[in-house]
């Protein structure tokens, strides 16, 4: 395992659920709010949190405008969040979409994020899971290590699970999910002492699910990088 050195990236959205703390966060376009399931709920399912996610408004644009882009964004992040639980990457549930409110309720899940506890058994899961979502013809679009959530329930039920869609799309283009690939790995040097081992563990599973094409073009995004 490596040890995290810092926070790592924050995303522009939520930048994962939780701060240092265990409270909610506020991003550049959204608040996260983790609150108490109602007693109905907990009844129900077992859980004792739901995850609020509320797209604030934008001074800067039209107020008519504002509210079109936050609702549709908010449909859009429940559909493709559900579309890659079908696909069967291990996501959220969505509970509810409040379209006028621009507001989700989620699912709590995980322990903590990637960021607290980076370890080759989880980024070799998230590279499976980035495999299987660009099978299904979705990027994320902001797959750091906030946007993990781990949860340890013993060694069989250990589990990495994607969150935040607020940023994702469908798209075939082989560039587009090298892309995922590039800003993960940025994200997993940004927060570990020992990176490499990490990377080669996540590389390792997506290609074992994945399209070889993909590592191909990311040794490509990556050359560019290094020649700008």
């Amino acid at each position: 395992a490596s040890v995290a050195r810092g926070r790592g990236e924050g995303g522009r959205e939520g930048g994962g659920w939780e701060s240092d703390g265990g409270a909610g966060r506020r991003g550049a376009e959204a608040t996260v709010e983790i609150a108490a399931a109602g007693a109905g709920e907990d009844a129900a399912t077992g859980e004792t949190r739901r995850v609020i996610k509320r797209r604030v408004p934008k001074r800067y644009r039209h107020p008519q405008l504002d509210r079109a882009i936050r609702r549709e964004r908010t449909v859009a992040e429940a559909r493709l969040t559900s579309e890659a639980r079908r696909a069967g990457v291990p996501t959220p549930l969505v509970y509810d979409v409040d379209v006028p409110a621009a507001t989700l309720t989620l699912q709590h899940v995980g322990d903590r994020d990637l960021a607290a506890d980076l370890d080759e058994r989880w980024t070799t899961a998230v590279g499976r899971h980035l495999a299987r979502l660009h099978g299904a013809g979705i990027v994320h679009g902001d797959p750091t290590t906030r946007n993990v959530r781990i949860e340890r329930r013993g060694e069989r039920d250990a589990r990495a699970t994607l969150i935040d869609f607020g940023l994702a799309y469908h798209t075939s283009h082989v560039e587009d999910h090298a892309m995922d690939l590039h800003v993960f790995e940025g994200s997993v040097r940004a927060t570990a002492t020992e990176p490499n081992p990490l990377i080669e563990a996540f590389e390792a599973g997506y290609a074992e699910a994945g399209d070889g094409d993909v590592l191909d073009r990311l040794r490509t995004v990556e050359g560019r990088g290094r020649y700008r």
